[in-house]
């Protein structure tokens, strides 16, 4: 009888151990055959009242990420790492503020940045950007900021055109880590050719930011030094390759008669300073010898 009841001591626990071991197993199939919900979210101080608002195509995958960075001291935002380091997870409450789809994210999260800003202020957000990244501005929020930009400038509160020690950028250094990420995030981008006509109409008839001043000669010989050696651009590589006519960023302009005088008077003292022809010619050289090169490379690439 004892060997007996033994025995089902045995089945019994190994049946409780595969029952428990087969919920653990569903459980995790159920945890991941979760539907990924996206939409906006917050993280609020409630000690402070200070929050951060983000969105997410996963928003339980994304809380997880901030909780797990934030144990870990390494969260890439330090206003709200410094928070949490000072008040503790209990202090830090994250709340699904509205469900959308990923299309809408952006549009929606820009919405609640902008409302809670206008609620509570700028100060009390976590957030390090007032705008969301890869957000379309509508054209009827481009002219609100341009006429707030406008009345700013006719107040004195803008920093447009602002130099020397009235300019708030004035003996700011950005650190290297800051000079990467505005490279970063500006590789690739071009300008449109109705933004480069825009650009080019609003500085005719203003004066060069150039005018007056005058390269040191130490200046100089750092520039040439820099250039020297380097391939000239030549045919289809040249920007103005093929421009004539009205293509031409010239076209249609003349000198005034004052100007012909001043261009003539400073070629001839260009060219009839000391020494001056023989540079003419060793550039010239150089010149030559640079095309034929480029010429070279190119027949090898083609062959």
């Amino acid at each position: 009888m004892n060997g007996f009841q033994e025995k089902l001591k045995y089945v019994i626990v190994l049946n409780v151990n595969l029952l428990t071991s087969t919920k653990n197993l569903n459980k995790e199939r159920e945890e991941k055959t979760v539907k990924k919900i996206s939409g906006v979210y917050r993280i609020l101080n409630i000690v402070s009242g200070k929050q951060y608002i983000g969105s997410s195509k996963d928003i339980k995958r994304r809380e997880y990420d901030h909780f797990w960075s934030l144990k870990g001291n390494r969260h890439n935002n330090e206003h709200l790492q410094n928070a949490y380091n000072k008040h503790g997870e209990k202090n830090f409450i994250f709340k699904v503020l509205l469900i959308c789809s990923e299309e809408q994210l952006m549009e929606q999260e820009q919405r609640l940045i902008n409302e809670t800003k206008e609620r509570v202020g700028w100060n009390n957000l976590y957030n390090i950007n007032p705008l969301t990244s890869k957000i379309i501005i509508t054209e009827e929020t481009r002219q609100k900021m341009s006429v707030a930009a406008k009345e700013r400038v006719k107040n004195g509160t803008s920093n447009a055109g602002k130099k020397g020690k009235n300019n708030h950028s004035y003996g700011k250094k950005l650190s290297r880590k800051h000079k990467e990420i505005i490279s970063k995030a500006n590789k690739g981008k071009t300008v449109s050719k109705e933004t480069r006509k825009k650009m080019s109409e609003a500085k005719i008839g203003k004066p060069s930011p150039m005018k007056g001043k005058k390269f040191s000669k130490e200046h100089r010989e750092n520039i040439s030094r820099a250039n020297k050696g380097k391939p000239g651009l030549e045919g289809e590589d040249n920007p103005m390759y093929g421009k004539k006519g009205k293509d031409h960023p010239a076209y249609g302009r003349h000198h005034d008669k004052k100007t012909k005088q001043k261009i003539s008077v400073s070629l001839k003292k260009k060219y009839n300073a000391p020494g001056a022809k023989e540079k003419l010619s060793e550039a010239s050289k150089r010149g030559w010898i640079t095309r034929r090169i480029n010429q070279k490379t190119k027949e090898k690439k083609k062959e």
